[in-house]
């Protein structure tokens, strides 16, 4: 396993400074029309390695989110069922009762920041380019996956998640249009 992921490495490092040196290339010489086909290609190539990179990294992004969602953290199983639907309740709750800055951060931002790569779904999922339909599949899914939370009791249906992951959601989706618009200009 461990030759396979070197191989991998250099390769990932042999396409990186080739791509590096063809944008400082193109960026020296950016006057000469004949250079700007070769810069086209490159960065279509980029965005081509990006997107099969993207593909397989991915479905192990998400088995990572969904071991953090039920087993991470130290969770265990609740006595009880709990549901909290009021909107940014239990957040202001947590705000208002920790003590540490860092904690409020690392909760706050952790559960924005970490749903950002499901943005990019559009590259997998053509049908995910447009904005709205993008939210609507994600709210399906990450609503199904705080019900099994609630259900198995390894975790909380808190309102404020699907909030905050939504919203990590579309800010990587902004991100993501913003780069696809810049390779492809």
């Amino acid at each position: 396993f461990q030759c396979i992921s070197e191989k991998i490495i250099r390769r990932l490092k042999k396409f990186y400074h080739k791509v590096i040196l063809t944008e400082c290339f193109w960026k020296c010489n950016s006057n000469n029309s004949n250079n700007n086909s070769l810069y086209i290609w490159n960065r279509l190539f980029c965005m081509d390695f990006l997107k099969k990179l993207y593909k397989i990294l991915i479905p192990f992004y998400t088995l990572f989110l969904l071991y953090l969602m039920f087993f991470g953290f130290g969770r265990s199983q609740y006595d009880i069922n709990i549901v909290r639907l009021i909107p940014m309740f239990s957040t202001v709750g947590f705000v208002k009762q920790t003590i540490l800055w860092k904690t409020i951060i690392i909760n706050i931002f952790g559960n924005i920041l970490i749903f950002v790569p499901f943005g990019f779904l559009g590259i997998v999922f053509p049908k995910l380019n447009q904005f709205w339909s993008l939210i609507l599949d994600f709210l399906f899914a990450i609503i199904i996956l705080e019900s099994f939370q609630y259900f198995t009791r390894l975790g909380v249906f808190d309102i404020d998640d699907v909030i905050l992951n939504t919203v990590g959601v579309a800010i990587g989706f902004w991100i993501y249009r913003k780069w696809a618009s810049r390779v492809l200009a």
